[in-house]
Order: C-alpha cells, then sequence, then structure tokens
C-alpha cells in the first residue's frame, strides 16, 4: 500500500512539475493563465466527459451551464447536492437520465439570466430593486431605501 502511495505521489509530482505538452508548444493549443500555460480542451473533447450523445446529454453543456445563475464560477455545496442527485438518477436509471438539450434548458429555466431580471425572482437584484422601490413607496420620507436604487 504504502508503495502504490509513493508510486502516485511520484507520477503526480512529476506530471505537475513536467512543461507543457507538445499539442501545447508546437501546435501552439494552449491558455495563458497568468504565467501558467495549460493545454486548451475543446468541446469535442468536453462533450464526452459530460456524456453528449445524439440523443442527448448526462450533464448540462458548457453554454447551459455558464448562463445557470448557481454557477458563480465555484463549486457550493448547493451544486454539490445537486450533482450527487443526478449522479443517482445516472446510477439507477442511465436511459432517463439522459436529458435533450431543450430539458436541460428547461430544468434549470428558473436559474438563467432571464430570471435574474425579473422582479419575482427572490434573492436577485432585480428583486431588490422592486422592494426598494415598494419601501420608499410606504415610506417617502426614508432617504435609505431611495438610495440604493
Amino acid at each position: 500500500m504504502a508503495h502504490s502511495i509513493t508510486l502516485w505521489a511520484s507520477r503526480f509530482f512529476s506530471a505537475a512539475l513536467s512543461p507543457p505538452s507538445t499539442n501545447a508548444t508546437f501546435h501552439l493549443h494552449f491558455d495563458r493563465i497568468g504565467f501558467d500555460i495549460d493545454d486548451r480542451v475543446t468541446d469535442d473533447e468536453i462533450d464526452p466527459l459530460l456524456g453528449v450523445t445524439d440523443r442527448g446529454s448526462l450533464w448540462p453543456t458548457r453554454n447551459i451551464w455558464g448562463r445557470w445563475q448557481r454557477w458563480q464560477g465555484e463549486w457550493s455545496e448547493d451544486l454539490e447536492r445537486w450533482f450527487q442527485k443526478c449522479l443517482m438518477a445516472i446510477t439507477a436509471r442511465p436511459q432517463s437520465a439522459l436529458l435533450t438539450h431543450a430539458q436541460w434548458k428547461s430544468s434549470i429555466r428558473r436559474h438563467t439570466l432571464v430570471a435574474l431580471e425579473d422582479p419575482s425572482t427572490v434573492g436577485t437584484e432585480a428583486h431588490a430593486a422592486w422592494l426598494c422601490t415598494e419601501l420608499s413607496q410606504l415610506f417617502p420620507s426614508s432617504k435609505t431605501y431611495a438610495t440604493l436604487l
């Protein structure tokens, strides 16, 4: 057991300290983040990881994911719960877990940019602005709410 951990650690550190791949250096297929150079991953490489088929996908595609209100650029406990729920559905019934693009859009629609601009979506800036307007009408002598608008 200790030997396999040592071997894994050796390979991990070797990979971490190795230079960019030939794909990045010779073919200029890379992303630069500050001083770091990472191999660029294409949609054709990401699609199989998401389980994309001609009938749908096991996970939302990148364009749907990027517009989802829950995604704020980093993983959260809420997203982990969602992920575990989806993973259980995939494990239990893989065929029914395959959703079309339209089904994925529909399943997360209430968390999209359209919902963010709707004053009735609680927790959004649009909702806060609506509340401030309502409060300033109810309490016109208060300047606090008016300054937030």
